[in-house]
């Protein structure tokens, strides 16, 4: 039987945690800065609107983890919670 023993805590800085699901969000997120700039991209006029859209992705992707955590989670608590109705 498998037993997840697993530190979410990557590394520590003082007081500071870097979580593995942080660092996979910004790995993910760099991937795709230089993907789209090295491949997609290659010197046309909106090349240089991609660092304004990776701001708002970053801007975008914590709203959403925030909100994801602050409207989900009582929601699914509040149908766990909730009897049974029968029909």
């Amino acid at each position: 039987m498998f037993i997840n023993n697993f530190d979410p805590v990557a590394f520590e800085f003082l007081t500071f945690e870097i979580r593995w699901y942080s660092l996979s969000y910004i790995a993910g997120i760099v991937l795709a800065w230089i993907y789209i700039k090295k491949f997609i991209l290659k010197e046309t006029e909106y090349s240089k609107y991609i660092d304004d859209l990776i701001s708002y992705v970053i801007i975008g992707v914590i709203i959403g983890t925030f909100s994801s955590i602050y409207v989900a989670v009582p929601t699914l608590l509040l149908f766990k919670l909730r009897p049974q109705e029968d029909d």
